[in-house]
């Protein structure tokens, strides 16, 4: 992490990079197994996603996301994005991880693209639904769909620091 900077998701995936020559997915730095994938915010309004491999801490992924990026999921657990020659591969270990750090992507994008973190603006991740609030920057996964927000009670919250799994909280 830089000067500046703050995570505002992170996620264990598997960092995958394309290889057009193989026409394989191949891990990225050559090290196999899971990382832990962090989306940084800066304090200039840029955003990175940063990956350090679980066993031997390699960075396998340095990011900067630029305006306008297609984040594509392609599976409810694998994500990927393309960079000018570069295709990224992310490959989650849960839905529920991958709906998170996706909710926190296009957070993030919008940020980009607007100038401002959205506004009660609803995604759709999955088969989950994300509300990010502007000022508290708080982002609730919802389970279900879009048109039943209200009536679903939320997965997750992320409140600036880190993403709260709400199942396990008792009332």
């Amino acid at each position: 992490m830089a000067d500046g900077e703050q995570s505002i998701g992170q996620v264990k995936a598997i960092v995958l990079l394309y290889d057009d020559n193989s026409k394989k997915w191949m891990p990225s730095g050559g090290v196999q197994g899971f990382s832990l994938v962090h989306l940084y915010e800066n304090v200039n309004g840029s955003y990175r996603i940063v990956g350090h491999h679980c066993q031997t801490r390699q960075v396998v992924i340095n990011f900067s996301i630029p305006k306008g990026l297609n984040y594509h999921e392609a599976t409810p657990t694998f994500h990927q994005w393309r960079f000018k020659q570069l295709v990224y591969g992310l490959n989650f270990g849960s839905e529920e991880d991958a709906a998170v750090f996706s909710a926190a992507v296009k957070g993030a994008l919008c940020t980009l693209d607007t100038g401002r973190f959205p506004a009660s603006t609803a995604f759709t991740p999955c088969s989950y639904s994300c509300i990010w609030q502007l000022g508290r920057r708080v982002a609730i996964i919802l389970s279900g769909h879009d048109d039943a927000a209200d009536a679903v009670p939320p997965l997750y919250q992320y409140t600036g620091t880190h993403f709260t799994d709400l199942r396990r909280m008792t009332g």
